[in-house]
C-alpha cells in the first residue's frame, strides 16, 4: 500500500520519522539484505575471513535495524514481532558461522545492542536465542565485572557472568537508573521504586545515549535514521510486572509492544521460573555440573562432569576471555 504524508504521520510511532526516511531506508536495507554479492561473500572460503564476518555482522544489524524501522513507522505489532524474530534468527546464524564475534560490554553500542538483544527476548517471547546472546557477550580476564549486564542476565536465569561486587557500572551516567530498577536482593526496590526508577531513565534516556552511533541520526542529511526506542524500559517493565501507566507517555517508551507482549502472556514467558537455567563457565574453575558445554568463542562443545576443571585457554589474541556455556542440564 502506498502511504500518504498524512497517512503515515497518523501511524508513524516515532514522530521525528519522516516518510521520505522511511520509505528510502527501508528499501537500502532491504536491497543490502537482498545483495547476492555480499551474501556471496559471506559465504566464499577464499576471502579473507575479516571481510566475510564484517559483511556477516552488518547483515544481521541490518535485520535489528529494519525491526525498529518498521516498528517507528507504525507497521502492525504482529508484523514487528516477526521481523523482530528474523533478526534474533539472524543473529544466531552470524553467531554460528563466525563464532570468535562478540560484543564487549565496555564498549557503548556493544552494550547497547546486548540491551535490544535481551528486550527483543522480552517483547516476543522467544527465549530460546537466551544461549546464542550469552554466548556473544565479550569480557576480559583485564576487566572486572559489570553490575547492570550481570544482573540482567540473571533475571534470565543466566548464572555466571561477572558481577561487580561494589555495583561498579561500566557506563554510570547512561544507566545508573535502569540497574536502580533491575536491583534484587537484601535492600532490593519496591515495586513502586522500580517504577520511578523506569521513569527517571526514560527521561534521560536519549542524552545517555549520546556515545551510541545511531545518536542524533535523524538530523543525518541521509536516510540512516530508524527510530529511537529504550526497548530496555519495556524488558524491565515486562520482567518485573511494573504498572507502566506512570511513564507510559513518554518519549521513546513502547507501549503498544509491551500491551501487546503481555496480551501474549511473553511476560509469563521470561519469568526466571519459566527459564530453563543457563550456567556459564570459566576456564581452571571447577565444573558446576554434567554436561555438554559450548564454547563462547569456538564451535568446540565438550562433555564435562561435575568437579572436572574447566579447559582453557583463558583469552584469545585479543585478550577476550573464553568462557563455557551448558547447553544441556
Amino acid at each position: 500500500m502506498n502511504l500518504t504524508e498524512h497517512n503515515f504521520t497518523k501511524k508513524r510511532r516515532d514522530p521525528l520519522l519522516t516518510l521520505d526516511t522511511y520509505t528510502e531506508l527501508q528499501e537500502n536495507l532491504e536491497d543490502f539484505y537482498q545483495d547476492e554479492d555480499f551474501h556471496q561473500i559471506k559465504n566464499a572460503v577464499s576471502e579473507e575471513l575479516d571481510r566475510r564476518s564484517g559483511i556477516s555482522w552488518m547483515l544481521a544489524l541490518n535485520r535489528y535495524e529494519n525491526a525498529i524501522l518498521c516498528y517507528s513507522g507504525g507497521l502492525s505489532i504482529k508484523e514487528v514481532n516477526a521481523l523482530t524474530e528474523l533478526a534474533l534468527k539472524n543473529l544466531e546464524k552470524h553467531k554460528h558461522d563466525f563464532p570468535d564475534q562478540k560484543f564487549l560490554f565496555w564498549e557503548p553500542d556493544s552494550f547497547q545492542f546486548l540491551l535490544w538483544c535481551l528486550s527483543f527476548v522480552a517483547l516476543t517471547g522467544k527465549t530460546e536465542y537466551l544461549s546464542t546472546i550469552t554466548r556473544m557477550y565479550g569480557t576480559s580476564p583485564e576487566v572486572s565485572g559489570e553490575a547492570c549486564m550481570a544482573q540482567l542476565f540473571r533475571l534470565f536465569n543466566v548464572h555466571g557472568i561477572p558481577d561487580n561486587t561494589e555495583e561498579a557500572l561500566v557506563f554510570p551516567d547512561s544507566y545508573q537508573h535502569l540497574y536502580n530498577a533491575i536491583k534484587t536482593g537484601p535492600l532490593e526496590p519496591s515495586k513502586k521504586e522500580r517504577e520511578e526508577s523506569v521513569k527517571t531513565y526514560l527521561r534521560g534516556w536519549y542524552k545517555g545515549m549520546k556515545d551510541c552511533y545511531w545518536h542524533n541520526r535523524h538530523k543525518a542529511r541521509f536516510p540512516t535514521f530508524f527510530g529511537y526506542w529504550a526497548l530496555e524500559a519495556a524488558m524491565i517493565t515486562l520482567l518485573f510486572d511494573l504498572d507502566d501507566t506512570g511513564y507510559n507517555h513518554l518519549p521513546y517508551y513502547p507501549k503498544d509492544w509491551v500491551a501487546e507482549a503481555r496480551k501474549q502472556g511473553f511476560d509469563k514467558l521470561i519469568l526466571k521460573a519459566n527459564l530453563s537455567p543457563i550456567q556459564v563457565a570459566f576456564p581452571e574453575t571447577m565444573c558446576p555440573m554434567t554436561g555438554e558445554w559450548q564454547s563462547n568463542l569456538s564451535s568446540e562443545v565438550l562433555s564435562l562432569k561435575e568437579g572436572e576443571i574447566m579447559p582453557g585457554p583463558l583469552q584469545d589474541e585479543n585478550e577476550t576471555s573464553y568462557f563455557w556455556v551448558l547447553q544441556e542440564a
